[in-house]
């Protein structure tokens, strides 16, 4: 089957200081047009804030929308349900309670990625993050003259990357599961993840603009990395997993700093790579793309592209 597509689509990740940007046309492939970066502070300090994003250049007003916030959470669920219906019903109590819990509104999400017809049991992956940040970022983007399509987790926009790169590197493939490390500026984002999806995560309001204050500065944003990673070990090594763990990625604007990498060659026992290392396997990206930088906006890119790809599967089938 041949698909031809003319769709455009901008993936837009906003950082606490900076926001990241890939427009792309989905066509048959990826086709990557323009991305670049700008200051947060730029964008909403000029009077109209759409006139000075529309002079970047970018023509696609569709965009998906990422950004980490300390709010979002991941779960993972088993469930018996008579049916779907029924299953959704009881996702939503489940959320209920975690916002009775955590006295706060939360937007949420979930996906059902496995059933047990003998026993009933659906496996459903959700995702949640506060209504009130959600709706503050929304309103940004919006702001900026856009048409928000969905907001992406960004730990799953990095997932798919790495998805991609295991389709094309057997030797990748037998390095999962794996813990990957996002090194923002303001916030870090650890996380466990394998092919199926996260295993856990962990967020440090933390990031590596510490690096470059005082050493005292340096050393909290240091053990605090350092800790989330042997939180994350432990509950792996606690954990039913049969595969050992023994890698980790590095990405974000903390790989521009020696002494991160050095810390975490040094205290955490798992083979260490920058995910721009694997940038050879990922041809949809230019090489000035540092992919570091990046990943998140490409993962969002590659989810558009299979929305696209699905929609385009169901009308055929329709035929």
């Amino acid at each position: 089957m041949v698909f031809s597509f003319s769709n455009r689509i901008l993936s837009l990740d906003m950082g606490n200081s900076t926001y990241k940007f890939i427009e792309a046309r989905l066509a048959d492939r990826i086709q990557i047009l323009r991305y670049g970066f700008c200051q947060e502070t730029d964008l909403f300090n000029s009077p109209s804030p759409a006139k000075k994003w529309r002079k970047l250049g970018c023509r696609s007003k569709n965009v998906v929308l990422s950004f980490h916030h300390k709010s979002l959470f991941t779960r993972e669920l088993e469930l018996k349900a008579e049916d779907e219906l029924q299953l959704h019903n009881m996702i939503q109590e489940e959320f209920q309670r975690y916002q009775i819990d955590l006295k706060e509104e939360y937007d949420f999400d979930y996906n059902v990625y496995t059933y047990n017809s003998e026993s009933g049991v659906y496996f459903a992956k959700t995702a949640g993050i506060s209504k009130h940040v959600n709706r503050e970022y929304i309103d940004k983007t919006i702001c900026l003259g856009l048409r928000p399509k969905a907001v992406d987790v960004q730990v799953n926009s990095v997932l798919r990357v790495l998805n991609k790169i295991t389709e094309r590197c057997q030797d990748f493939s037998t390095s999962l599961p794996c813990l990957v490390l996002d090194l923002g500026h303001d916030n870090t984002t650890a996380a466990l993840v394998n092919t199926k999806g996260i295993i856990a995560l962990k967020g440090i309001s933390n990031g590596c603009c510490l690096m470059n204050e005082s050493s005292s500065c340096t050393d909290e944003y240091l053990q605090g990395i350092t800790f989330a990673c042997y939180q994350l070990i432990e509950h792996y090594a606690y954990s039913s997993y049969k595969h050992e763990l023994q890698q980790g990625i590095l990405y974000g604007g903390g790989t521009f700093f020696p002494a991160v990498i050095s810390c975490l060659k040094e205290k955490i026992p798992l083979r260490w790579n920058l995910l721009s290392h694997f940038s050879c396997y990922l041809p949809e990206a230019p090489n000035s793309m540092d992919l570091n930088l990046y990943a998140n906006c490409l993962g969002s890119v590659l989810w558009e592209e299979q929305n696209i790809r699905k929609r385009g599967d169901r009308e055929y089938d329709r035929l």
